[in-house]
């Protein structure tokens, strides 16, 4: 399964888009993609305080309801996500391009440490002991699904030196 690392406070306006009004559905990057598939939405370590101060200046309805900036979860697996599409315009007060990968079918999941990497990344078979739990949104109700319920299947990962709990 591919993966991409986002620099918070953006995957966690991008996976937490249903709490708020004019959800952030779509990621900005300098390149394109012909990617159309299921992605896991990676927290990268550096935080962005500039585009925190800006999303702030510019949406004071978020202030209560994105964590202070000590407290964003960094460094590993947040959520789930579709790219529909990739754009060079759009409507989107979020969209700033030059290219915006559009996102669809978002959830959070319990954070989950991994190392990230530039670009889209491929995530080797994850335990599901890994994730013990994604989060979904049935009816305004959650639900829990596991990863093998979205990924196909899961095995232990090779070569991480006990980074993830063994099934």
């Amino acid at each position: 399964m591919k993966a991409l690392s986002i620099r918070q406070p953006w995957a966690w306006l991008i996976v937490n888009a249903d709490l708020y009004p004019d959800p952030k559905r779509i990621e900005n990057r300098t390149w394109s993609t012909k990617l159309r598939n299921q992605i896991l939405i990676h927290a990268g370590l550096k935080f962005d305080r500039a585009g925190y101060d800006s999303v702030v200046a510019s949406r004071p309805d978020l202030v209560d309801v994105m964590p202070a900036p000590a407290d964003f979860e960094r460094g590993g697996f947040v959520g789930i996500a579709t790219v529909v599409d990739c754009v060079t315009e759009s409507d989107s007060s979020w969209f700033f391009g030059p290219h915006g990968f559009v996102l669809a079918d978002v959830a959070p999941f319990a954070f989950s440490p991994h190392r990230g990497q530039l670009g889209f990344f491929e995530v080797p078979a994850i335990p599901k002991t890994a994730f013990p739990g994604l989060w979904r949104t049935f009816r305004g109700m959650p639900f829990q699904v596991s990863l093998n319920d979205i990924a196909s299947s899961c095995f232990t990962v090779p070569n991480l030196s006990g980074r993830f709990p063994h099934e």
